[in-house]
């Protein structure tokens, strides 16, 4: 069974610097949500208040309505997985897998029984008797992760067990990962600073800055419409444009566009490179906002190319495009005028400090 987490005004400070400021978050059960921040953002120290490994100044946590604060962390019944693993070289993978049965007391056999069950999840049972030195880095993890999970714990606790992996087999073992959680059905709560792998793997993302939560969203709902500056530039490559409003210098849109943000102090259009179009010239586009600006860089990436462009203000804003289906020479050229556009469709209006 999985179990709910009710994260409720969590304070924390470290040499009078708060590393976690009234923070509270609710989380179902049977979710992966994943606290995603940069470095010093907050998101370790409340991963490890929930483990209980970190004790709050102040707040409260829940878990399934009981407040877990009040027990050490050995009687929160929670699976943990940690960055470095932390597997006993001396022991072999079934060893490794089954300790935490036999801190609990149970017999070797009803022990060796579950641990091999464990590894059959992470297709691992025919190494139960490798040496953890003799293991992959993706196999190391996948040992992890079945030792985390082998006492059946409601909730599985991650602090960035990817970090260590290559790029290639760090995204395997994303998409691993979130199958396991999908047959398992428990909640898990992971850590990680990598927005890619934030957005593939959850349900849910609470992004973090300063030991504060700045938006709890779907990985879509965090990327199209985000609620904030830092959240806009943290998730992937965007321009926040300001919109010229009530005499304040900016772009200017469609009035439409700010009928519900109109009441924001400092409006603000996102614009994500993928999203903008080269338009034909014309003037009139009703459903796009245009702007007029001169190339200032074509770079190419490989599987894409990124055409840097400035606005006449000084602004400027990026236009992503595949190699596949481009056509290199047909691309402005640097110093050339264009005019680009974005949807109104794909337009995100928010508010940014003036």
């Amino acid at each position: 069974m999985a179990s709910s987490i009710d994260i409720r005004s969590i304070a924390k400070h470290f040499g009078g610097v708060p590393a976690l400021d009234d923070v509270s978050l609710s989380i179902t059960p049977g979710e992966f949500l994943t606290l995603l921040g940069p470095s010093g953002s907050g998101k370790t120290t409340l991963l490890m208040c929930i483990a209980g490994f970190v004790q709050p100044d102040a707040g409260s946590i829940l878990v399934d309505g009981n407040e877990i604060l009040t027990l050490p962390a050995h009687r929160r019944n929670l699976g943990m997985v940690f960055q470095s693993y932390a597997l006993f070289p001396h022991m072999t993978v079934g060893e490794n897998v089954a300790y935490p049965l036999k801190l609990r007391g149970v017999s070797r056999a009803e022990r060796e029984r579950r641990a091999r069950e464990a590894l059959g999840v992470v297709q691992m049972d025919g190494l139960k008797d490798r040496r953890i030195n003799q293991l992959s880095g993706g196999q190391r993890q996948r040992v992890a992760f079945a030792r985390a999970v082998v006492f059946e714990p409601a909730i599985i606790l991650m602090d960035e067990p990817l970090s260590a992996l290559d790029k290639r087999l760090r995204e395997d073992m994303q998409i691993e990962l979130k199958h396991l959680h999908q047959r398992l059905g428990r909640t898990i709560v992971y850590v990680t600073h990598d927005q890619k792998e934030a957005l593939t793997m959850s349900d849910h993302v609470a992004v973090m800055e300063r030991g504060r939560i700045m938006q709890v969203a779907s990985p879509r709902d965090i990327y199209e419409r985000p609620t904030s500056e830092f959240v806009a530039r943290f998730i992937g490559d965007a321009a926040v444009l300001p919109i010229a409003v009530d005499g304040r210098d900016g772009i200017t849109v469609p009035p439409r566009l700010l009928d519900g943000p109109r009441a924001l102090p400092c409006p603000a259009l996102v614009v994500r490179p993928e999203k903008v179009e080269i338009l034909d010239g014309e003037a009139s586009h009703p459903d796009v906002i245009g702007f007029d600006g001169e190339v200032r860089e074509v770079i190419y990436q490989g599987d894409t190319i990124l055409v840097f462009v400035k606005l006449p203000d000084g602004q400027s804003l990026s236009l992503r495009r595949g190699t596949r289906h481009t056509v290199l020479k047909s691309l402005p050229a640097r110093g050339e005028k264009l005019r680009v556009g974005l949807r109104m469709e794909d337009a995100c209006v928010i508010g940014v400090a003036g």
